[in-house]
């Protein structure tokens, strides 16, 4: 019965829709109800995300620019991102040159696109400079929230942004790093 109704669906060749079977109303009513129910089941639970995304956010970093011969630009990028023997090394372009940035000894390392540092931004720009100490309210102090994060019970850590134009660098270590041209 209902593929008889169905096919007197008709459509013509631009997708207009002619005629629409009696099931079709059905169909419609059954597809507006879960789309109620659904939203009525993930509503509180988008209101409990946007209340733990807004706890997060209760991190206010405090930076200080880590002073270097390279000019940050709106042309800064991360440009290689290397684990070696001789430690971290992150290789920095502009438009105008070529640095590297070696951090000896680090504790971790994370790279994340400039979007998910939205916190930073108030404090912190490619205007500014593209090397930051972070002295709270960084990946350290989240990190420091954890029971287990031994380094950080046991050792003074430093915190160091660098930035680029759109990938990020958060580096936990004991020494500022060296940066060099090349």
């Amino acid at each position: 019965m209902v593929a008889a109704k169905l096919r007197t669906f008709f459509c013509t060749p631009n997708k207009t829709l002619l005629a629409l079977p009696p099931v079709a109303g059905t169909l419609t009513r059954g597809l507006t109800r879960f789309a109620r129910i659904l939203a009525h089941v993930l509503a509180p639970q988008s209101l409990v995300l946007e209340g733990l995304m807004n706890k997060e956010m209760e991190f206010k970093p405090v930076v200080s620019v880590v002073k270097t011969q390279f000019q940050s630009d709106s042309t800064t990028f991360v440009d290689e991102v290397k684990l070696s023997e001789s430690g971290l090394i992150i290789i920095m372009k502009s438009k105008g040159w070529s640095a590297k940035v070696n951090f000896e000894a680090t504790y971790g390392f994370r790279v994340l696109d400039e979007g998910d540092l939205s916190e930073f931004w108030s404090v912190c720009t490619l205007k500014d400079g593209w090397c930051f100490e972070v002295m709270e309210g960084g990946w350290n102090s989240l990190e420091l929230k954890r029971a287990h994060f031994v380094s950080g019970k046991l050792y003074d850590i430093k915190e160091y942004l660098i930035v680029g134009l759109n990938e990020c660098v958060s580096v936990l270590g004991h020494e500022p790093p060296t940066i060099a041209g090349i």
